[in-house]
């Protein structure tokens, strides 16, 4: 059994690893135009961006839907709980993404906003949608969204994360002369969808970056036990032969006794 969840596993991990490079490309050429185009325009804010008193900080958590993946989720969640454990639990909101977190957040009496199951590779684009079009209708609450997951940093090697998507950091840009430019649409609107997209991006790009340290933790972890499995079979065998060899050599020698009487 384990031996098939570490095929399995390094299949997924294989097929995400070719769809890696696109999405980050594409996440970092969104949030580089959408930089580009709002540091012409100073003055924009999106239409979300109410003044209210008490703005929280938004804390999305994306933990595995599945278990058998060794420690991927217990270097996550203490991480999470480090970042917010010795401040007011009342400035956060939080989102569960994930079988796991959500079964964390309930040890731990975190009521989150929002819990979203099934994180799979099949239902992580459905899942983006959802995800991006609830935070977008309520980032006017909050005045920081940051994301915890996990990533591989190699292929044995995968490290817990934070990453601010909200407010999104002003890049270094070349300056453009928009004016060179005809818009078919008033930029403000051109720069609301952009937003749009760009936190669409960061949220998709976040939800590969977990399932792909997922395969490759649960590859590491069914490898591990499929090799100690085959180490306590080989010590089983050997101490069976051994008692098997004892018991023949007892009759042995209780043959040759009576032989000689």
């Amino acid at each position: 059994m384990t031996h098939a969840m570490r095929l399995i596993a390094m299949s997924n991990h294989t097929n995400l690893r070719s769809k890696e490079s696109n999405l980050k490309s594409y996440q970092e050429h969104v949030a580089e135009l959408f930089a580009l185009i709002k540091n012409q325009q100073p003055d924009w804010t999106p239409t979300f961006e109410h003044p209210i008193k008490d703005q929280k900080t938004l804390l999305i958590l994306i933990g595995s839907q599945k278990g058998l993946c060794g420690t991927f989720n217990t270097m996550l969640f203490r991480f999470f709980r480090n970042h917010y454990e010795t401040n007011d639990t009342e400035l956060y909101d939080f989102i569960m993404v994930g079988k796991k977190a959500i079964e964390y957040a309930a040890k731990k009496d975190i009521n989150p906003i929002k819990a979203i199951e099934n994180l799979t590779v099949r239902s992580m684009v459905s899942m983006t949608e959802e995800l991006t079009e609830y935070v977008y209708k309520n980032l006017y609450k909050y005045s920081k969204v940051i994301v915890f997951r996990n990533v591989n940093h190699s292929f044995f090697n995968q490290v817990p994360e934070k990453d601010l998507i909200f407010p999104t950091a002003s890049e270094n840009t070349n300056s453009v002369d928009l004016n060179l430019y005809v818009w078919e649409e008033p930029v403000e609107k051109v720069l609301e969808e952009l937003c749009y997209q760009n936190l669409q991006a960061s949220i998709q790009l976040m939800l590969f970056q977990s399932l792909y340290a997922e395969q490759a933790s649960r590859f590491q972890s069914m490898d591990s036990a499929t090799r100690n499995a085959g180490d306590l079979l080989e010590i089983t065998q050997r101490q069976y032969n051994k008692l098997r060899q004892a018991k023949i050599t007892k009759e042995l020698s209780e043959l040759s006794a009576n032989f000689t009487k």
